[in-house]
Order: C-alpha cells, then sequence, then structure tokens
C-alpha cells in the first residue's frame, strides 16, 4: 500500500452552524490541507483549525459543527498527517 507523502494545501471558505439555535459563521481564506471537502469537513485537526479564526466565544464554539467548505485557490503541499474523524461532540 501506498501512502501519500505530499497533500494540497487550499485557502478555503468554511461555514459553521451553531447546534442550538442555526445561526451560522462564516470565515474565509484559511489555509486548509486536503484532498477533497469531505476530508476536510471530517479531519478533525483542519475543523478545530478553521474554528480558531472565529472570533467567538468558547460557550458558542463548543456548540458548531462544520457545514461546508468551499476550496478557492491552491496555495502549494504539504505533508500528509493521520486523518482523525471529527465528532462535534468530542471536545
Amino acid at each position: 500500500m501506498h501512502i501519500k507523502q505530499e497533500i494540497p494545501i487550499w485557502k478555503a471558505d468554511w461555514t459553521f452552524e451553531n447546534q442550538k439555535n442555526g445561526t451560522r459563521f462564516k470565515v474565509s481564506g484559511i489555509p486548509t490541507k486536503c484532498d477533497s471537502q469531505s476530508f476536510a469537513l471530517t479531519n478533525k485537526w483542519q475543523v478545530r483549525k478553521a474554528m480558531a479564526y472565529l472570533k467567538v466565544s468558547n460557550t458558542i464554539r463548543k456548540n458548531l459543527r462544520p457545514i461546508s467548505v468551499k476550496l478557492k485557490k491552491q496555495i502549494g503541499f504539504g505533508k500528509y498527517e493521520k486523518h482523525e474523524i471529527y465528532s462535534p461532540e468530542e471536545k
């Protein structure tokens, strides 16, 4: 089995939704290392990194879940890392 050594890095727009009240938050131009949108949405490290760019309190942050990511422009390549599945319940 051959493991990829490099993975594309994209400038991406992320959208998060508050699970309690449905409020949406958007951050733009976030460096995101992924092969596809579905990979980014399920990668724990990428979701947490994108969420760090939101200017919201920790109380709000813990109720957010990613609903979409739009890959806009490839900006380089990065080293492949282990893919850990993101779960909104796990903090």
